[in-house]
């Protein structure tokens, strides 16, 4: 097996939910010239991530309110569809890879990130749709195993030898600690455990990091339990309780993705306030047990969530806002970890 990878110190990642009106490649486009560079799904009803998660179905569309509308008399997985990156919504994502193999497969950085429509948030969406719990959870797992395999298998034809993240996408568990959530424990691990399976399974040689990205509080735990190697969160006082499981993750080798830079309020130009919410937030989980230096040396940094909503000329501002926390968090390790002797 290939493993887990280990990424630089500090390493700046974005999500792949970008506005409709920026270029996937070239300038401008959140994927060219990054260390963990991400491939771009257009916040657009016809190529979203969710978009892609509905060619996986017969009988499954996206209104433009972004609401999965199914049709109950045709509603089924489509494996022939599911299990290929053919239909399209998956065109800037197929037309990404074949720039990136017409280069020479010479992609810069330590691995190449895809994001995926995550299982538990497909299922939870199939229910609000009318379909019947058993068949909904059913149906969510086959689909995002089959295209799990096809994206991660999609990235690798085009780059044989470079890392890859494959990123499950969950704004659906958010709140998945609460008693009155829509799915249980064993419901969202039985969603997520095939998923991360599949990705071990078909990885073969290569090195991967399988993640999860909750844009919000959330049962760590059952998250953790499902065996990912990449969490992307916010930083959050509240995360002291999970601190076990945090352990455990960086015990596994696993990455964490602190969403600190916010997308839902004014943003401004300086990370100062950013970093003493993130350091406050390590502080904390040290405080309850966590290896500080292993926290430190695993940590990224993200935005809290996609950018879809912003306008394409105000992504810069929060990328640079991302990348200034990153090397303020690179300095800080650099400055205060301990030496790893050889």
């Amino acid at each position: 097996m290939g493993g887990i990878p280990e990424l630089p110190i500090g390493l700046a990642t974005l999500p792949s939910e970008q506005p409709a009106g920026l270029p996937a490649t070239g300038p401008g486009s959140l994927f060219d010239d990054r260390l963990l560079p991400t491939i771009a799904a257009p916040d657009s009803t016809d190529c979203s991530l969710r978009a892609r998660a509905a060619a996986a179905f017969e009988g499954v569309s996206v209104l433009r309110s972004g609401q999965l509308c199914v049709d109950h008399d045709s509603f089924g997985v489509r494996p022939d569809a599911a299990a290929r990156c053919a239909a399209p919504a998956f065109d800037t994502l197929n037309s990404t890879l074949a720039e990136l193999t017409d280069d020479g497969g010479s992609a810069p950085g330590a691995a190449l990130r895809i994001d995926m429509f995550g299982p538990v948030t497909l299922a939870v969406e199939l229910l609000r749709a009318g379909v019947e719990r058993p068949r909904a959870i059913e149906a969510a797992r086959m689909a995002c195993v089959y295209q799990s395999e096809a994206v991660f298998n999609a990235a690798r034809s085009a780059h044989p030898t470079i890392a890859i993240a494959v990123v499950m996408v969950e704004p659906g568990l958010v709140g998945s600690m609460h008693p009155t959530f829509a799915l249980g424990a064993r419901e969202v691990r039985s969603l997520l455990d095939p998923v991360v399976d599949a990705l071990d399974r078909v990885a073969g040689a290569t090195e991967v990091l399988i993640g999860i990205h909750v844009p919000g509080r959330a049962d760590w735990r059952t998250i953790i339990s499902s065996g990912v190697s990449l969490l992307s969160m916010p930083p959050d006082a509240a995360l002291i309780g999970w601190a076990p499981w945090i352990q455990a993750l960086l015990d596994n080798g696993g990455h964490i993705a602190w969403g600190a830079v916010p997308v839902d309020r004014p943003l401004g130009t300086s990370a100062e306030l950013l970093w003493r919410h993130l350091a406050a937030t390590w502080r904390d989980l040290a405080s309850a047990g966590v290896d500080r230096d292993q926290l430190l040396r695993r940590s990224l940094v993200a935005p809290s969530d996609g950018l879809g909503a912003f306008a394409p000329e105000q992504v810069a501002g929060v990328v640079s806002v991302v990348d200034a926390l990153a090397q303020r968090i690179h300095e800080h390790v650099a400055s205060t970890l301990t030496p790893v002797l050889a």
